[in-house]
This record gives structure tokens, C-alpha cells and sequence, in this order.
């Protein structure tokens, strides 16, 4: 999946935000796929954030809702939908993150951006890469059964290793990349694996 990068963004974490793209979607199929960049770094209280009551009282919701990212922290949105020759093709669609209060949020259902769409896979990834050194993903999927959600940071050493995790282990974060580089594998030729190749395993999931 070819993603909109802005120019602060380091090659090594577009590539790796791609490969869980590509096994996301393998794995899902998903009618909608929406593809979101948020500036600079967020960490993972972001993860099913509905936003605020009263001014300070936060609220983490399910099922999902939009996360209340202010939309000058949107830096590119990009929408794709599965068409009938099974290919996804990009469309226009409105914002997800509007100018808006916190409360407001609360009730912005997951569901209510896929239209009339069953099934969607929703990416934030972070901005900025190449001075932070760091990085994140957060993914909402939501299927005909059931919403699912998950986050990851990424630290840039000598190359990118995984961080910190929530609600995914380590373990399947690195599975999704590795099976997206066999499947980009040339004619069913070897593939490299991506852990001894490209990111690096971290410290286990947190709470």
C-alpha cells in the first residue's frame, strides 16, 4: 500500500507503517480502508480515547469511536474503498477529524464513518519520524462480528525496533510484518525476514 508521506517522515518507518498496511488488509479484506497522518508522536492512552467530560474527566469508549485528534494535527488523510473487481480504488471522503469540543466526540461512532460498509480498517501513524526517531501506529478494524483496536510505538536505533505495545503482543506485530515481506516476495522467491532485516524486537506489551 503506497502511503502519502510528508517530508519529515523516515523512509524506514513508511516502509514498515506499509507492511502492516498490506497484512492488515490480506487479513481483513476491508470495504473501507482509511489512512490517517497525525503529527509528531502519540502514545498509546490514545487507544479507544473518546475524549473529555466536563472539561477533564477522560473517556475511553466501546464500542469505538472516532479518537479526538485536533484536525490541525492531521497532516494527510487518504481513503480507499474496495470496488467490484475486488481492487481499491481512492476516494473522497470527508474529514474524520473535525474542529469540534471533546464531548462532542464522544458519541462518533467507528461505524457511522464506513457508510454503508460492513467492514473497515482505520491506521493513524505518526509524523516526523526522521527527527523524533520515534514512531506510532494505532489501528482500529472493524468486521462484521466486532470491533477490534490495537497500538505500537517504535523506537529508531541502529534501525527501527518495536517499543511498547497495547492490546497486541510484540510477537504479532512482527508476524504481520514478516508475512507481508513474503508476500511481496518476487515470483515465490525468498523473502528476508523483517526482524533480522528491518525492526528489531522490544519490551513486552504494556497495560
Amino acid at each position: 500500500m503506497k502511503l502519502r508521506a510528508t517530508s519529515d517522515a523516515d523512509p524506514g518507518f513508511v516502509r514498515l507503517v506499509s507492511l502492516i498496511l498490506d497484512s492488515l488488509v490480506l487479513q481483513h479484506g476491508p470495504e473501507i480502508l482509511a489512512i490517517v497522518e497525525v503529527d509528531n508522536w502519540f502514545d498509546h492512552k490514545w487507544l479507544n480515547f473518546s475524549g473529555k467530560v466536563l472539561g477533564a474527566l477522560g473517556v475511553w469508549k466501546h464500542p469505538l469511536t472516532i479518537p479526538p485528534f485536533h484536525p490541525n494535527r492531521i497532516k494527510a488523510q487518504t481513503v480507499y474503498q474496495l470496488n467490484q473487481q475486488k481492487e481499491y480504488e481512492q476516494i473522497d471522503a470527508p474529514p474524520l477529524h473535525i474542529a469540534q469540543p471533546s464531548s462532542e466526540n464522544l458519541n462518533r461512532k467507528l461505524r457511522h464513518a464506513t457508510r454503508s460498509a460492513d467492514t473497515g480498517v482505520f491506521v493513524w501513524w505518526s509524523s516526523n519520524t526522521g527527527a523524533n526517531a520515534k514512531g506510532s501506529f494505532m489501528t482500529y478494524i472493524q468486521s462484521e462480528t466486532g470491533d477490534t483496536s490495537w497500538y505500537a510505538s517504535f523506537d529508531r536505533r541502529d534501525r527501527w525496533a518495536v517499543n511498547k505495545t497495547k492490546n497486541v503482543s510484540v510477537e504479532a506485530v512482527l508476524g504481520l510484518l514478516q508475512s507481508a515481506e513474503l508476500g511481496a516476495s518476487p515470483n515465490g522467491g525468498p523473502a528476508t525476514r523483517f526482524d533480522d532485516s528491518g525492526v528489531m524486537k522490544g519490551p513486552p506489551s504494556v497495560s
